[in-house]
C-alpha cells in the first residue's frame, strides 16, 4: 500500500508474539508474571 505516495514505504515490525502457539504465549505470559510483580513491588 502506498497511501498514493510512491515513494512511501511502511515499516513492517513483526509482533513478537507472532511466531508463538497459544500453548508458547502463555507459558511465555506465565514465565513474565512473576517479574512484572516482583518489579511493582520492590523498592
Amino acid at each position: 500500500m502506498s497511501y498514493g505516495r510512491g515513494d512511501f514505504h511502511p515499516l513492517g515490525i513483526p509482533h513478537p508474539l507472532g511466531g508463538l502457539t497459544p500453548e508458547q504465549v502463555s507459558i511465555r505470559a506465565g514465565e513474565l508474571e512473576q517479574v512484572v510483580i516482583d518489579r511493582l513491588t520492590t523498592y
